[in-house]
């Protein structure tokens, strides 16, 4: 059983994105990333960003789950 990845509690405080919103791919990471990430975000919602968040896993989670490239290929 694989664990939930800690920027899924990020993203559920946000709102459902609106129509038109820019969809972007959104790789939380390892380290520091998943930290400088949700900061980043924030500050573009609260300038008014029009965001429909894509996330995907990268880093030591997919390594350990046995891809060597840490991401997955159909990231």
């Amino acid at each position: 059983m694989t664990s939930r990845p800690p920027h899924e509690d990020f993203l559920a405080t946000l709102s459902k994105p609106a129509a038109g919103a820019t969809p972007i791919t959104v790789a939380f990471g390892d380290g520091i990333g998943p930290e400088i990430m949700q900061a980043s975000l924030r500050i573009l919602l609260a300038a008014g960003g029009r965001l429909a968040l894509e996330p995907i896993d990268i880093g030591e989670r997919v390594y350990l789950a046995g891809n060597s490239a840490g991401i997955a290929p159909e990231a």
